[in-house]
């Protein structure tokens, strides 16, 4: 059974165009200066890169103490955008958008600045308890 297109001239489900939401307020969020300045917080100092030979930044990560470079690490909110479960009732798509916003758009002390992979374990971990309160 095919899915119903109510949105964009009905080439977009529901969940099409919630995706296309996420993802431009995801590519927003990048350029979103609290999330530089937690990055900054989390500078570990300069030291040799092993590959190069030339000095790098370094940061620690604040979930586990571990060194990281740059691209080792991401900027997670401290309370995850998607939430088990919404505030409000008002809802468009399924979210409650005006809290989503609020999540999304934290101060600097909102975020921890962790490796990519403790980042991708309390993702999982965060993913499948929302799965239970469905």
């Amino acid at each position: 059974m095919k899915k119903p297109k109510p949105y964009c001239s009905k080439t977009l489900t529901e969940a099409a165009f919630r995706s296309r939401l996420i993802n431009a307020l995801r590519r927003v969020s990048m350029h979103w200066k609290p999330k530089s300045e937690a990055m900054k917080r989390a500078l570990g100092g300069r030291k040799e890169n092993p590959e190069t030979g030339n000095l790098k930044q370094f940061y620690i990560c604040e979930e586990t103490g571990k060194e990281g470079w740059q691209t080792d690490m991401h900027a997670d909110h401290k309370e995850p955008v998607v939430p088990e479960q919404w505030g409000e009732t008002t809802r468009f798509l399924g979210y409650n958008w005006n809290e989503y916003l609020q999540r999304m758009f934290v101060e600097a002390d909102g975020y921890q600045i962790i490796l990519k992979t403790a980042h991708k374990k309390k993702t999982n971990k965060e993913n499948k308890n929302r799965k239970k309160e469905l």
